[in-house]
């Protein structure tokens, strides 16, 4: 039996339009620096008119002074792009860290840590055989697939959970297609970022993975039960992907931790570098070897050119010139460096002494504001392209979210506030068209034994079945709900009395007559049915009281039974 809903609540209209989530436009915060760095060449030209107005004469102090404005440019752009580049990587981290926090207080891993961690057994299971075992746990695998389908939407390497022993209890696939619970059994208890999080309730690591040898940032947050800690989610973000995106740039990106040590670099084969800044101290061999997997320290080939004027700030990477900027990330012990190239600068100088000054100037202006032109182009494109992906994956995931409001997990089928959505809109069609309509409700009988004699897993197979079947004996526009454990309700549009009980004796002879085969036993079951029609009532808790007393009368009638009320 089923109580009487409310055809206005809440939840019968909230997902009623699947692209009911508004996009928002996001900001645009280029253009602004564009206009600032389009007016400074403006004044390059105007200091080459001057040029070569003043002559040979002032030709030394003119392009001296032009070339420490292209650097001080370079500068400027540098620290620019360092400071959004850092933005970026501290909302990735900072991403994967809430992550962690939030998953911390999910009820389903709080589950997972607490009575069904209590309930592995695993220091009963020997170390080799944890992983194998772990996977035979439907809990365990259930708990894998939510936490793969929040990798994969998040970016994210892994996320995996981890008991008070350290142990791995459940994890994320792998990504890129790689069909592997990596970490799962494994044992983390030397990590720091577990000692950290059972100690002070979170914890953040850099290290190369232990299962997955890839350079990662992991993020750790202590889940509680009663006071105690009673488990830790992980979260794993992959260091490279911090500036993947930067590597078919011009520009020079570093990602360091607090050792000085280069774990994550748009030049990867610098990864691992040790980068020597004011005196930093380099990392003992032990977690050179364990954290970093390197048997040799080797440094970054950056050092200062002293050659220059020190206010220029030039440093040399690999005998190239560049300009570089760093920028600490807040509350982190974790540090970008941007570098960009600036031969290109110090090649020109050289040429404005071999040619025309005012030549060489103008064919400099043209090719920087052609570069600078193409470049805003290609940013705006990029900009645009982010756009249109965002917008798509707002829509999928309305659209998921939508058919996670309004289909039942188990069966397909409508879920029951949903059910009731779409009856009091055919209700109110047939009253308007004054049309008919019919109405059944379901129940397998005596399901309880089903459940006591073969499981609940069988249980689920026998409501899988009986929906199953209500598909098949109904019509394409009917409308099937599964409103309650074992309970079904099908609407019937445009349907008279003797066509729904035709529909209801099918559905039950197919009930009783096609029996479920579980593994090696076949379960047989029965459903009473309950049919009234519309009859000119005008809202759903009438119709509804009916057919719930027309099922009353079914089952009171001995069961397998079809009962129709008025």
């Amino acid at each position: 039996m089923f109580m009487t809903p409310d055809p206005n609540s809440t939840f019968t209209t909230k997902f009623s339009d699947p692209t009911a989530i508004a996009l928002q436009p996001l900001p645009d915060h280029q253009e602004t620096r564009l206009k600032a760095f389009r007016s400074l060449q403006a004044g390059a030209v105007g200091f080459a008119v001057l040029w070569v107005i003043a002559g040979l004469s002032a030709s030394y102090s003119l392009l001296t002074g032009n070339l420490g404005e292209e650097l001080t440019r370079a500068q400027t752009k540098v620290d620019l792009e360092a400071q959004f580049i850092s933005q970026i990587v501290a909302k990735e981290i900072n991403t994967a860290e809430h992550l962690a926090s939030a998953l911390s207080h999910e009820e389903r891993i709080l589950s997972s840590t607490g009575e069904m961690d209590s309930n592995l057994h695993l220091d009963k299971v020997p170390v080799s055989e944890r992983s194998a075992h772990l996977t035979t746990i439907p809990e365990v695998n259930g708990l894998n697939n939510m936490l793969t389908s929040i990798a994969q939407d998040l970016d994210l390497m892994a996320v995996f959970v981890l008991n008070t022993e350290g142990t791995c209890i459940a994890t994320s696939y792998l990504p890129n297609g790689v069909n592997t619970l990596g970490c799962l059994g494994q044992n983390y208890t030397s990590r720091h970022y577990f000692q950290r999080a059972k100690e002070y309730g979170r914890g953040m690591q850099f290290a190369v993975g232990r299962a997955v040898k890839q350079p990662s940032l992991f993020f750790a947050a202590a889940c509680y039960a009663d006071n105690h800690v009673s488990g830790v989610v992980v979260t794993r973000l992959d260091a490279r992907h911090l500036t993947e995106n930067l590597r078919n740039l011009a520009t020079i990106t570093w990602v360091s931790d607090s050792a000085g040590m280069v774990i994550s670099s748009s030049r990867p084969v610098q990864l691992f570098n040790f980068m020597r800044w004011e005196n930093q101290k380099p990392p003992e061999t032990w977690v050179l070897n364990n954290v970093y997997a390197q048997e040799t320290l080797t440094d970054l080939p950056l050092t200062r050119n002293k050659h220059l004027p020190a206010e220029w700030n030039i440093w040399q990477l690999e005998n190239q010139n560049i300009v570089l900027a760093n920028v600490p990330i807040e509350n982190r012990q974790i540090r970008v460096w941007h570098a960009l190239p600036v031969d290109e600068l110090f090649h020109n100088q050289k040429r404005y002494w071999a040619f025309a000054l005012t030549v060489i100037l103008l064919g400099l202006m043209l090719i920087l504001f052609g570069e600078r032109m193409i470049d805003f182009h290609q940013r705006r494109v990029a900009g645009l392209a982010a756009l249109s992906r965002l917008n798509k994956s707002l829509e999928e995931a309305s659209r998921k979210l939508f058919t996670i409001a309004t289909t039942d997990h188990l069966t397909q089928l409508a879920t029951r506030g949903y059910f009731f959505q779409r009856l009091n809109e055919e209700i109110n069609r047939a009253l308007n068209e004054q049309s008919s309509l019919a109405l059944l409700e379901l129940d397998i009988d005596n399901f309880k034994n089903i459940n006591d004699s073969f499981g609940h897993p069988a249980g689920d197979a026998v409501i899988q079945h009986m929906a199953a079947i209500c598909r098949e004996c109904v019509r394409s526009n009917d409308i099937i709900g599964r409103i309650g454990g074992e309970e079904f309700a099908i609407g019937l549009p445009n349907c008279t009395k003797s066509a729904a009980l035709e529909i209801a004796n099918t559905l039950r002879r197919r009930c009783a007559n096609e029996g479920l085969t579980y593994g090696s036993k076949t379960i047989r079951f029965t459903c009473s049915i309950g049919v009234t029609l519309l009859n000119g009532r005008d809202n759903i808790q009438d119709l509804l009281g009916v057919v719930d007393k027309a099922l009353y009368a079914a089952k009171k009638a001995g069961r397998n039974r079809v009962h129709f009320h008025e």
